[in-house]
């Protein structure tokens, strides 16, 4: 399977969640995983979140902050262009979706146009996974 993660999905991979298991499994057993750049902004931004909230403790915080960036490299990760931008602002405008969600899908819609395959969207926002699907997308991934 094609895998595309939005940063709530990435996160789980880092903070142990509700969820975070089936997404691990998801990583383990996909053939490429695919991010947005953006990711590395939006988890480092939760990451230093759920410290400030004491979710986990600063040591916590350094530990999981280094796994994400040395795993960062494992991650299929597409640039914001001009094309994304383009796309983005269209998906926001048709699903009424915020600025970095419409990113995220945009961002998948260009990669499966460019990969063999489909690819399945994981995201824990529901206004995603409403419109992944309008856009025929497989975002029931987990139960």
């Amino acid at each position: 399977m094609n895998l595309y993660l939005d940063s709530s999905a990435v996160v789980k991979r880092y903070i142990l969640e509700t969820h975070s298991a089936e997404v691990m499994n998801l990583i383990n057993t996909s053939k490429i995983v695919i991010t947005s750049i953006i990711t590395r902004v939006e988890v480092t931004a939760a990451l230093t979140k759920a410290c400030r909230l004491k979710f986990i403790s600063e040591s916590e915080l350094i530990t999981t902050k280094g796994l994400f960036y040395e795993e960062w490299d494992n991650f299929v990760r597409l640039p914001i262009n001009e094309q994304t931008v383009l796309k983005a602002g269209e998906i926001a405008v048709q699903y009424s979706l915020r600025a970095y969600d419409a990113v995220h899908l945009a961002s998948a819609v260009i990669i499966e146009s460019m990969i063999e395959g489909p690819v399945a969207l994981c995201t824990f926002d529901e206004s995603m996974k409403h419109a992944g699907r309008q856009l025929g997308f497989s975002v029931d991934l987990i139960e």
